[in-house]
């Protein structure tokens, strides 16, 4: 081995023992249950299972046929009668492949095992751009990452396996390890391997999260705008065909499921009787009539770009809260970073260069699509959490952040008197960010994954005892726990709805009908049985569990 070689190798070895720690302990919630904490968790399990088994991304519901498609968990629809996914079909497409080819028990751990592969293909990327000391840093930040690691404890969201997949084609563009391995007999071939593989990585992506392909295509331009002249146009194109031959499956599965190449669960049209109700955040109030009618029109203008509107109160309130104060440690050190790096004279080589401005381009735009949401997770809408959705979808940008963190911490450390201090600074600090991110991670009251893993082995108790005390073919309306009891119970969400009122009758000629929600007052009951019910239906409790119950709904 190499002088050069050997820091390098020591470097990895420090980072792999700490992220393969880190996600041996993201298992948690694995170890508990075979239950997921969202419904579209539950929805990429069951259809990743599906995939597997049979290759198909659709399940038969005959009920639905008479019943106007009403039968569905939440993060599904139901379609003439078939069951199909309500989000996007990358994730279940790969990890059912990857089942299909090997078995399902590899399904819950595959999340994490990519998450710990790309903290070390980060590392491999800042260490091109900045330095080995910042990447190492960089990456045992991200490993810990407190966004990072609760989401690669939930194993069926798409978001870290998305990030994963970026952190892979960059690494393969950037370091080109197949050329490098083959420098000895090179040639114009391999030397465009590592770009089309880059490109795959791009493209799956797209596929496994299609509705970040505006940001991406925004990242790229500022990329090439950069590197236009002094990267081959054959690397480029070679890239951009890995992105399109990897795009192909996406659009033949989105054809296959949704009968349309670019529909995908959150577009297609429901045929069924729901109403729908939205409710987007207030534009902000002008005194003025004409500058009100020019907000509106903006904001209309945008709508193709910006789903969500642009709502500038929303996204300071939500830039504050999830961008700077949830993870406050990061923030201070990536503040600092960024004013020290500014100061350095590698702020105008090409690579930091073209990583800054990239990365702001993409962290702006990311606050501007998703901070504009007003949306909720969680019951309390003051709650500030991990598990809110903001989290997961400003990942990028938290990954941007990390080489600028560490810039941070080497500052906070530059003063002090000897080589061997310094290091020791370092490692207090890397322990201080671990110590808060394991307490946010896995202590947060309610939403950490202690809180969470204990909820789930409840809920698998609770199960147990419902699916014994209901009949297999039997419908279970419900609000929340469809992700409990499908699919090996039907179930309709939720209760209160006028739709659900309304089937009830037809629901219960077709098969036994339940209820499992929160536990009703008395007053509540005589409301449904005197008032709300049809067709002289009756709900009666069956078993009270904690502070919900069971009812069973006859004539």
């Amino acid at each position: 081995m190499s002088k050069t070689s050997k820091p390098l190798f020591s470097h990895l070895l420090v980072l792999a023992v700490f992220a393969g720690a880190v996600f041996l302990g993201s298992l948690t919630l694995i170890w508990s249950s075979n239950l997921h904490l969202s419904p579209d968790e539950s929805a990429n399990v069951f259809f990743t299972r599906q995939f597997a088994e049979s290759g198909q991304l659709a399940a038969a519901e005959p009920l639905n046929l008479v019943l106007s498609d009403i039968l569905h968990p939440r993060s599904l629809l139901s379609l003439n009668g078939r069951l199909l996914p309500g989000s996007f079909l990358g994730l279940p497409v790969l990890y059912g492949a990857l089942a299909a080819v090997s078995t399902p028990n590899i399904l819950p751990y595959l999340t994490a095992f990519f998450a710990f592969l790309a903290v070390l293909a980060w590392f491999g990327i800042v260490r091109r751009i900045f330095s080995p000391q910042i990447a190492l840093i960089s990456s045992l930040l991200l490993a810990c990452h407190p966004a990072w690691w609760y989401y690669s404890a939930r194993p069926f969201m798409h978001n870290v396996l998305f990030v994963s997949l970026l952190i892979f084609g960059l690494y393969l563009f950037t370091a080109r390890p197949l050329k490098t391995w083959f420098r000895k007999n090179p040639s114009a071939l391999i030397s465009l391997v590592d770009p089309f593989l880059a490109g795959l990585c791009l493209g799956l992506a797209v596929f496994v999260r299609s509705s970040e392909v505006i940001w991406l295509a925004l990242g790229l331009a500022v990329a090439y705008l950069f590197y236009r002249r002094t990267v081959s146009w054959r690397v480029w194109v070679t890239a951009a065909l890995g992105v399109v031959l990897a795009l192909l499956p996406m659009l033949y599965f989105n054809h296959q499921t949704y009968g349309h190449v670019f529909l995908t669960g959150y577009t297609v049209e429901p045929v069924g009787p729901e109403i729908v109700e939205s409710v987007p955040p207030e534009p902000p109030a002008f005194a003025n009539a004409a500058l009100n009618q020019t907000w509106e029109q903006l904001q209309a203008a945008l709508s193709p770009v910006l789903p969500f509107g642009l709502h500038p109160r929303n996204i300071l309130r939500h830039l504050s809260s999830y961008g700077l104060s949830l993870f406050w440690w990061l923030t201070i050190f990536a503040v600092l970073g960024l004013l020290s790096f500014l100061t350095r004279a590698e702020r105008k080589q090409l690579p930091a260069k073209t990583y800054l401005w990239t990365g702001l381009a993409i962290s702006a735009w990311l606050i501007l699509l998703y901070g504009s949401w007003a949306f909720h997770d969680n019951p309390d809408p003051n709650s500030i959490t991990l598990a809110n959705s903001y989290v997961r979808y400003w990942l990028p940008i938290y990954l941007f952040s990390t080489p600028f963190s560490a810039l941070g911490i080497l500052w906070l450390v530059q003063k002090l008197k000897g080589v061997r201090v310094q290091n020791l600074a370092v490692i207090l600090f890397l322990a201080m960010s671990f110590a808060l991110s394991l307490h946010q991670v896995f202590y947060t009251p309610g939403d950490g994954l202690l809180a969470a893993a204990a909820t789930l082995e409840r809920s698998a108790q609770i199960k147990q005892q419902v699916l014994a005390l209901t009949e297999p073919d039997s419908i279970v309306i419900v609000d929340y726990a469809d992700k409990i009891f499908f699919p090996e119970r039907r179930v309709r969400v939720p209760l209160r709805s006028e739709v659900t009122y309304q089937f009830m009758p037809a629901m219960l000629k077709q098969a036994p009908l339940y209820y499992y929600g929160v536990t009703l007052p008395d007053k509540d009951l005589e409301y449904l049985n005197e008032v709300k019910l049809k067709d002289g239906l009756q709900i009666e409790l069956v078993k009270t569990f904690d502070a919900e119950s069971l009812y069973r709904i006859s004539r």
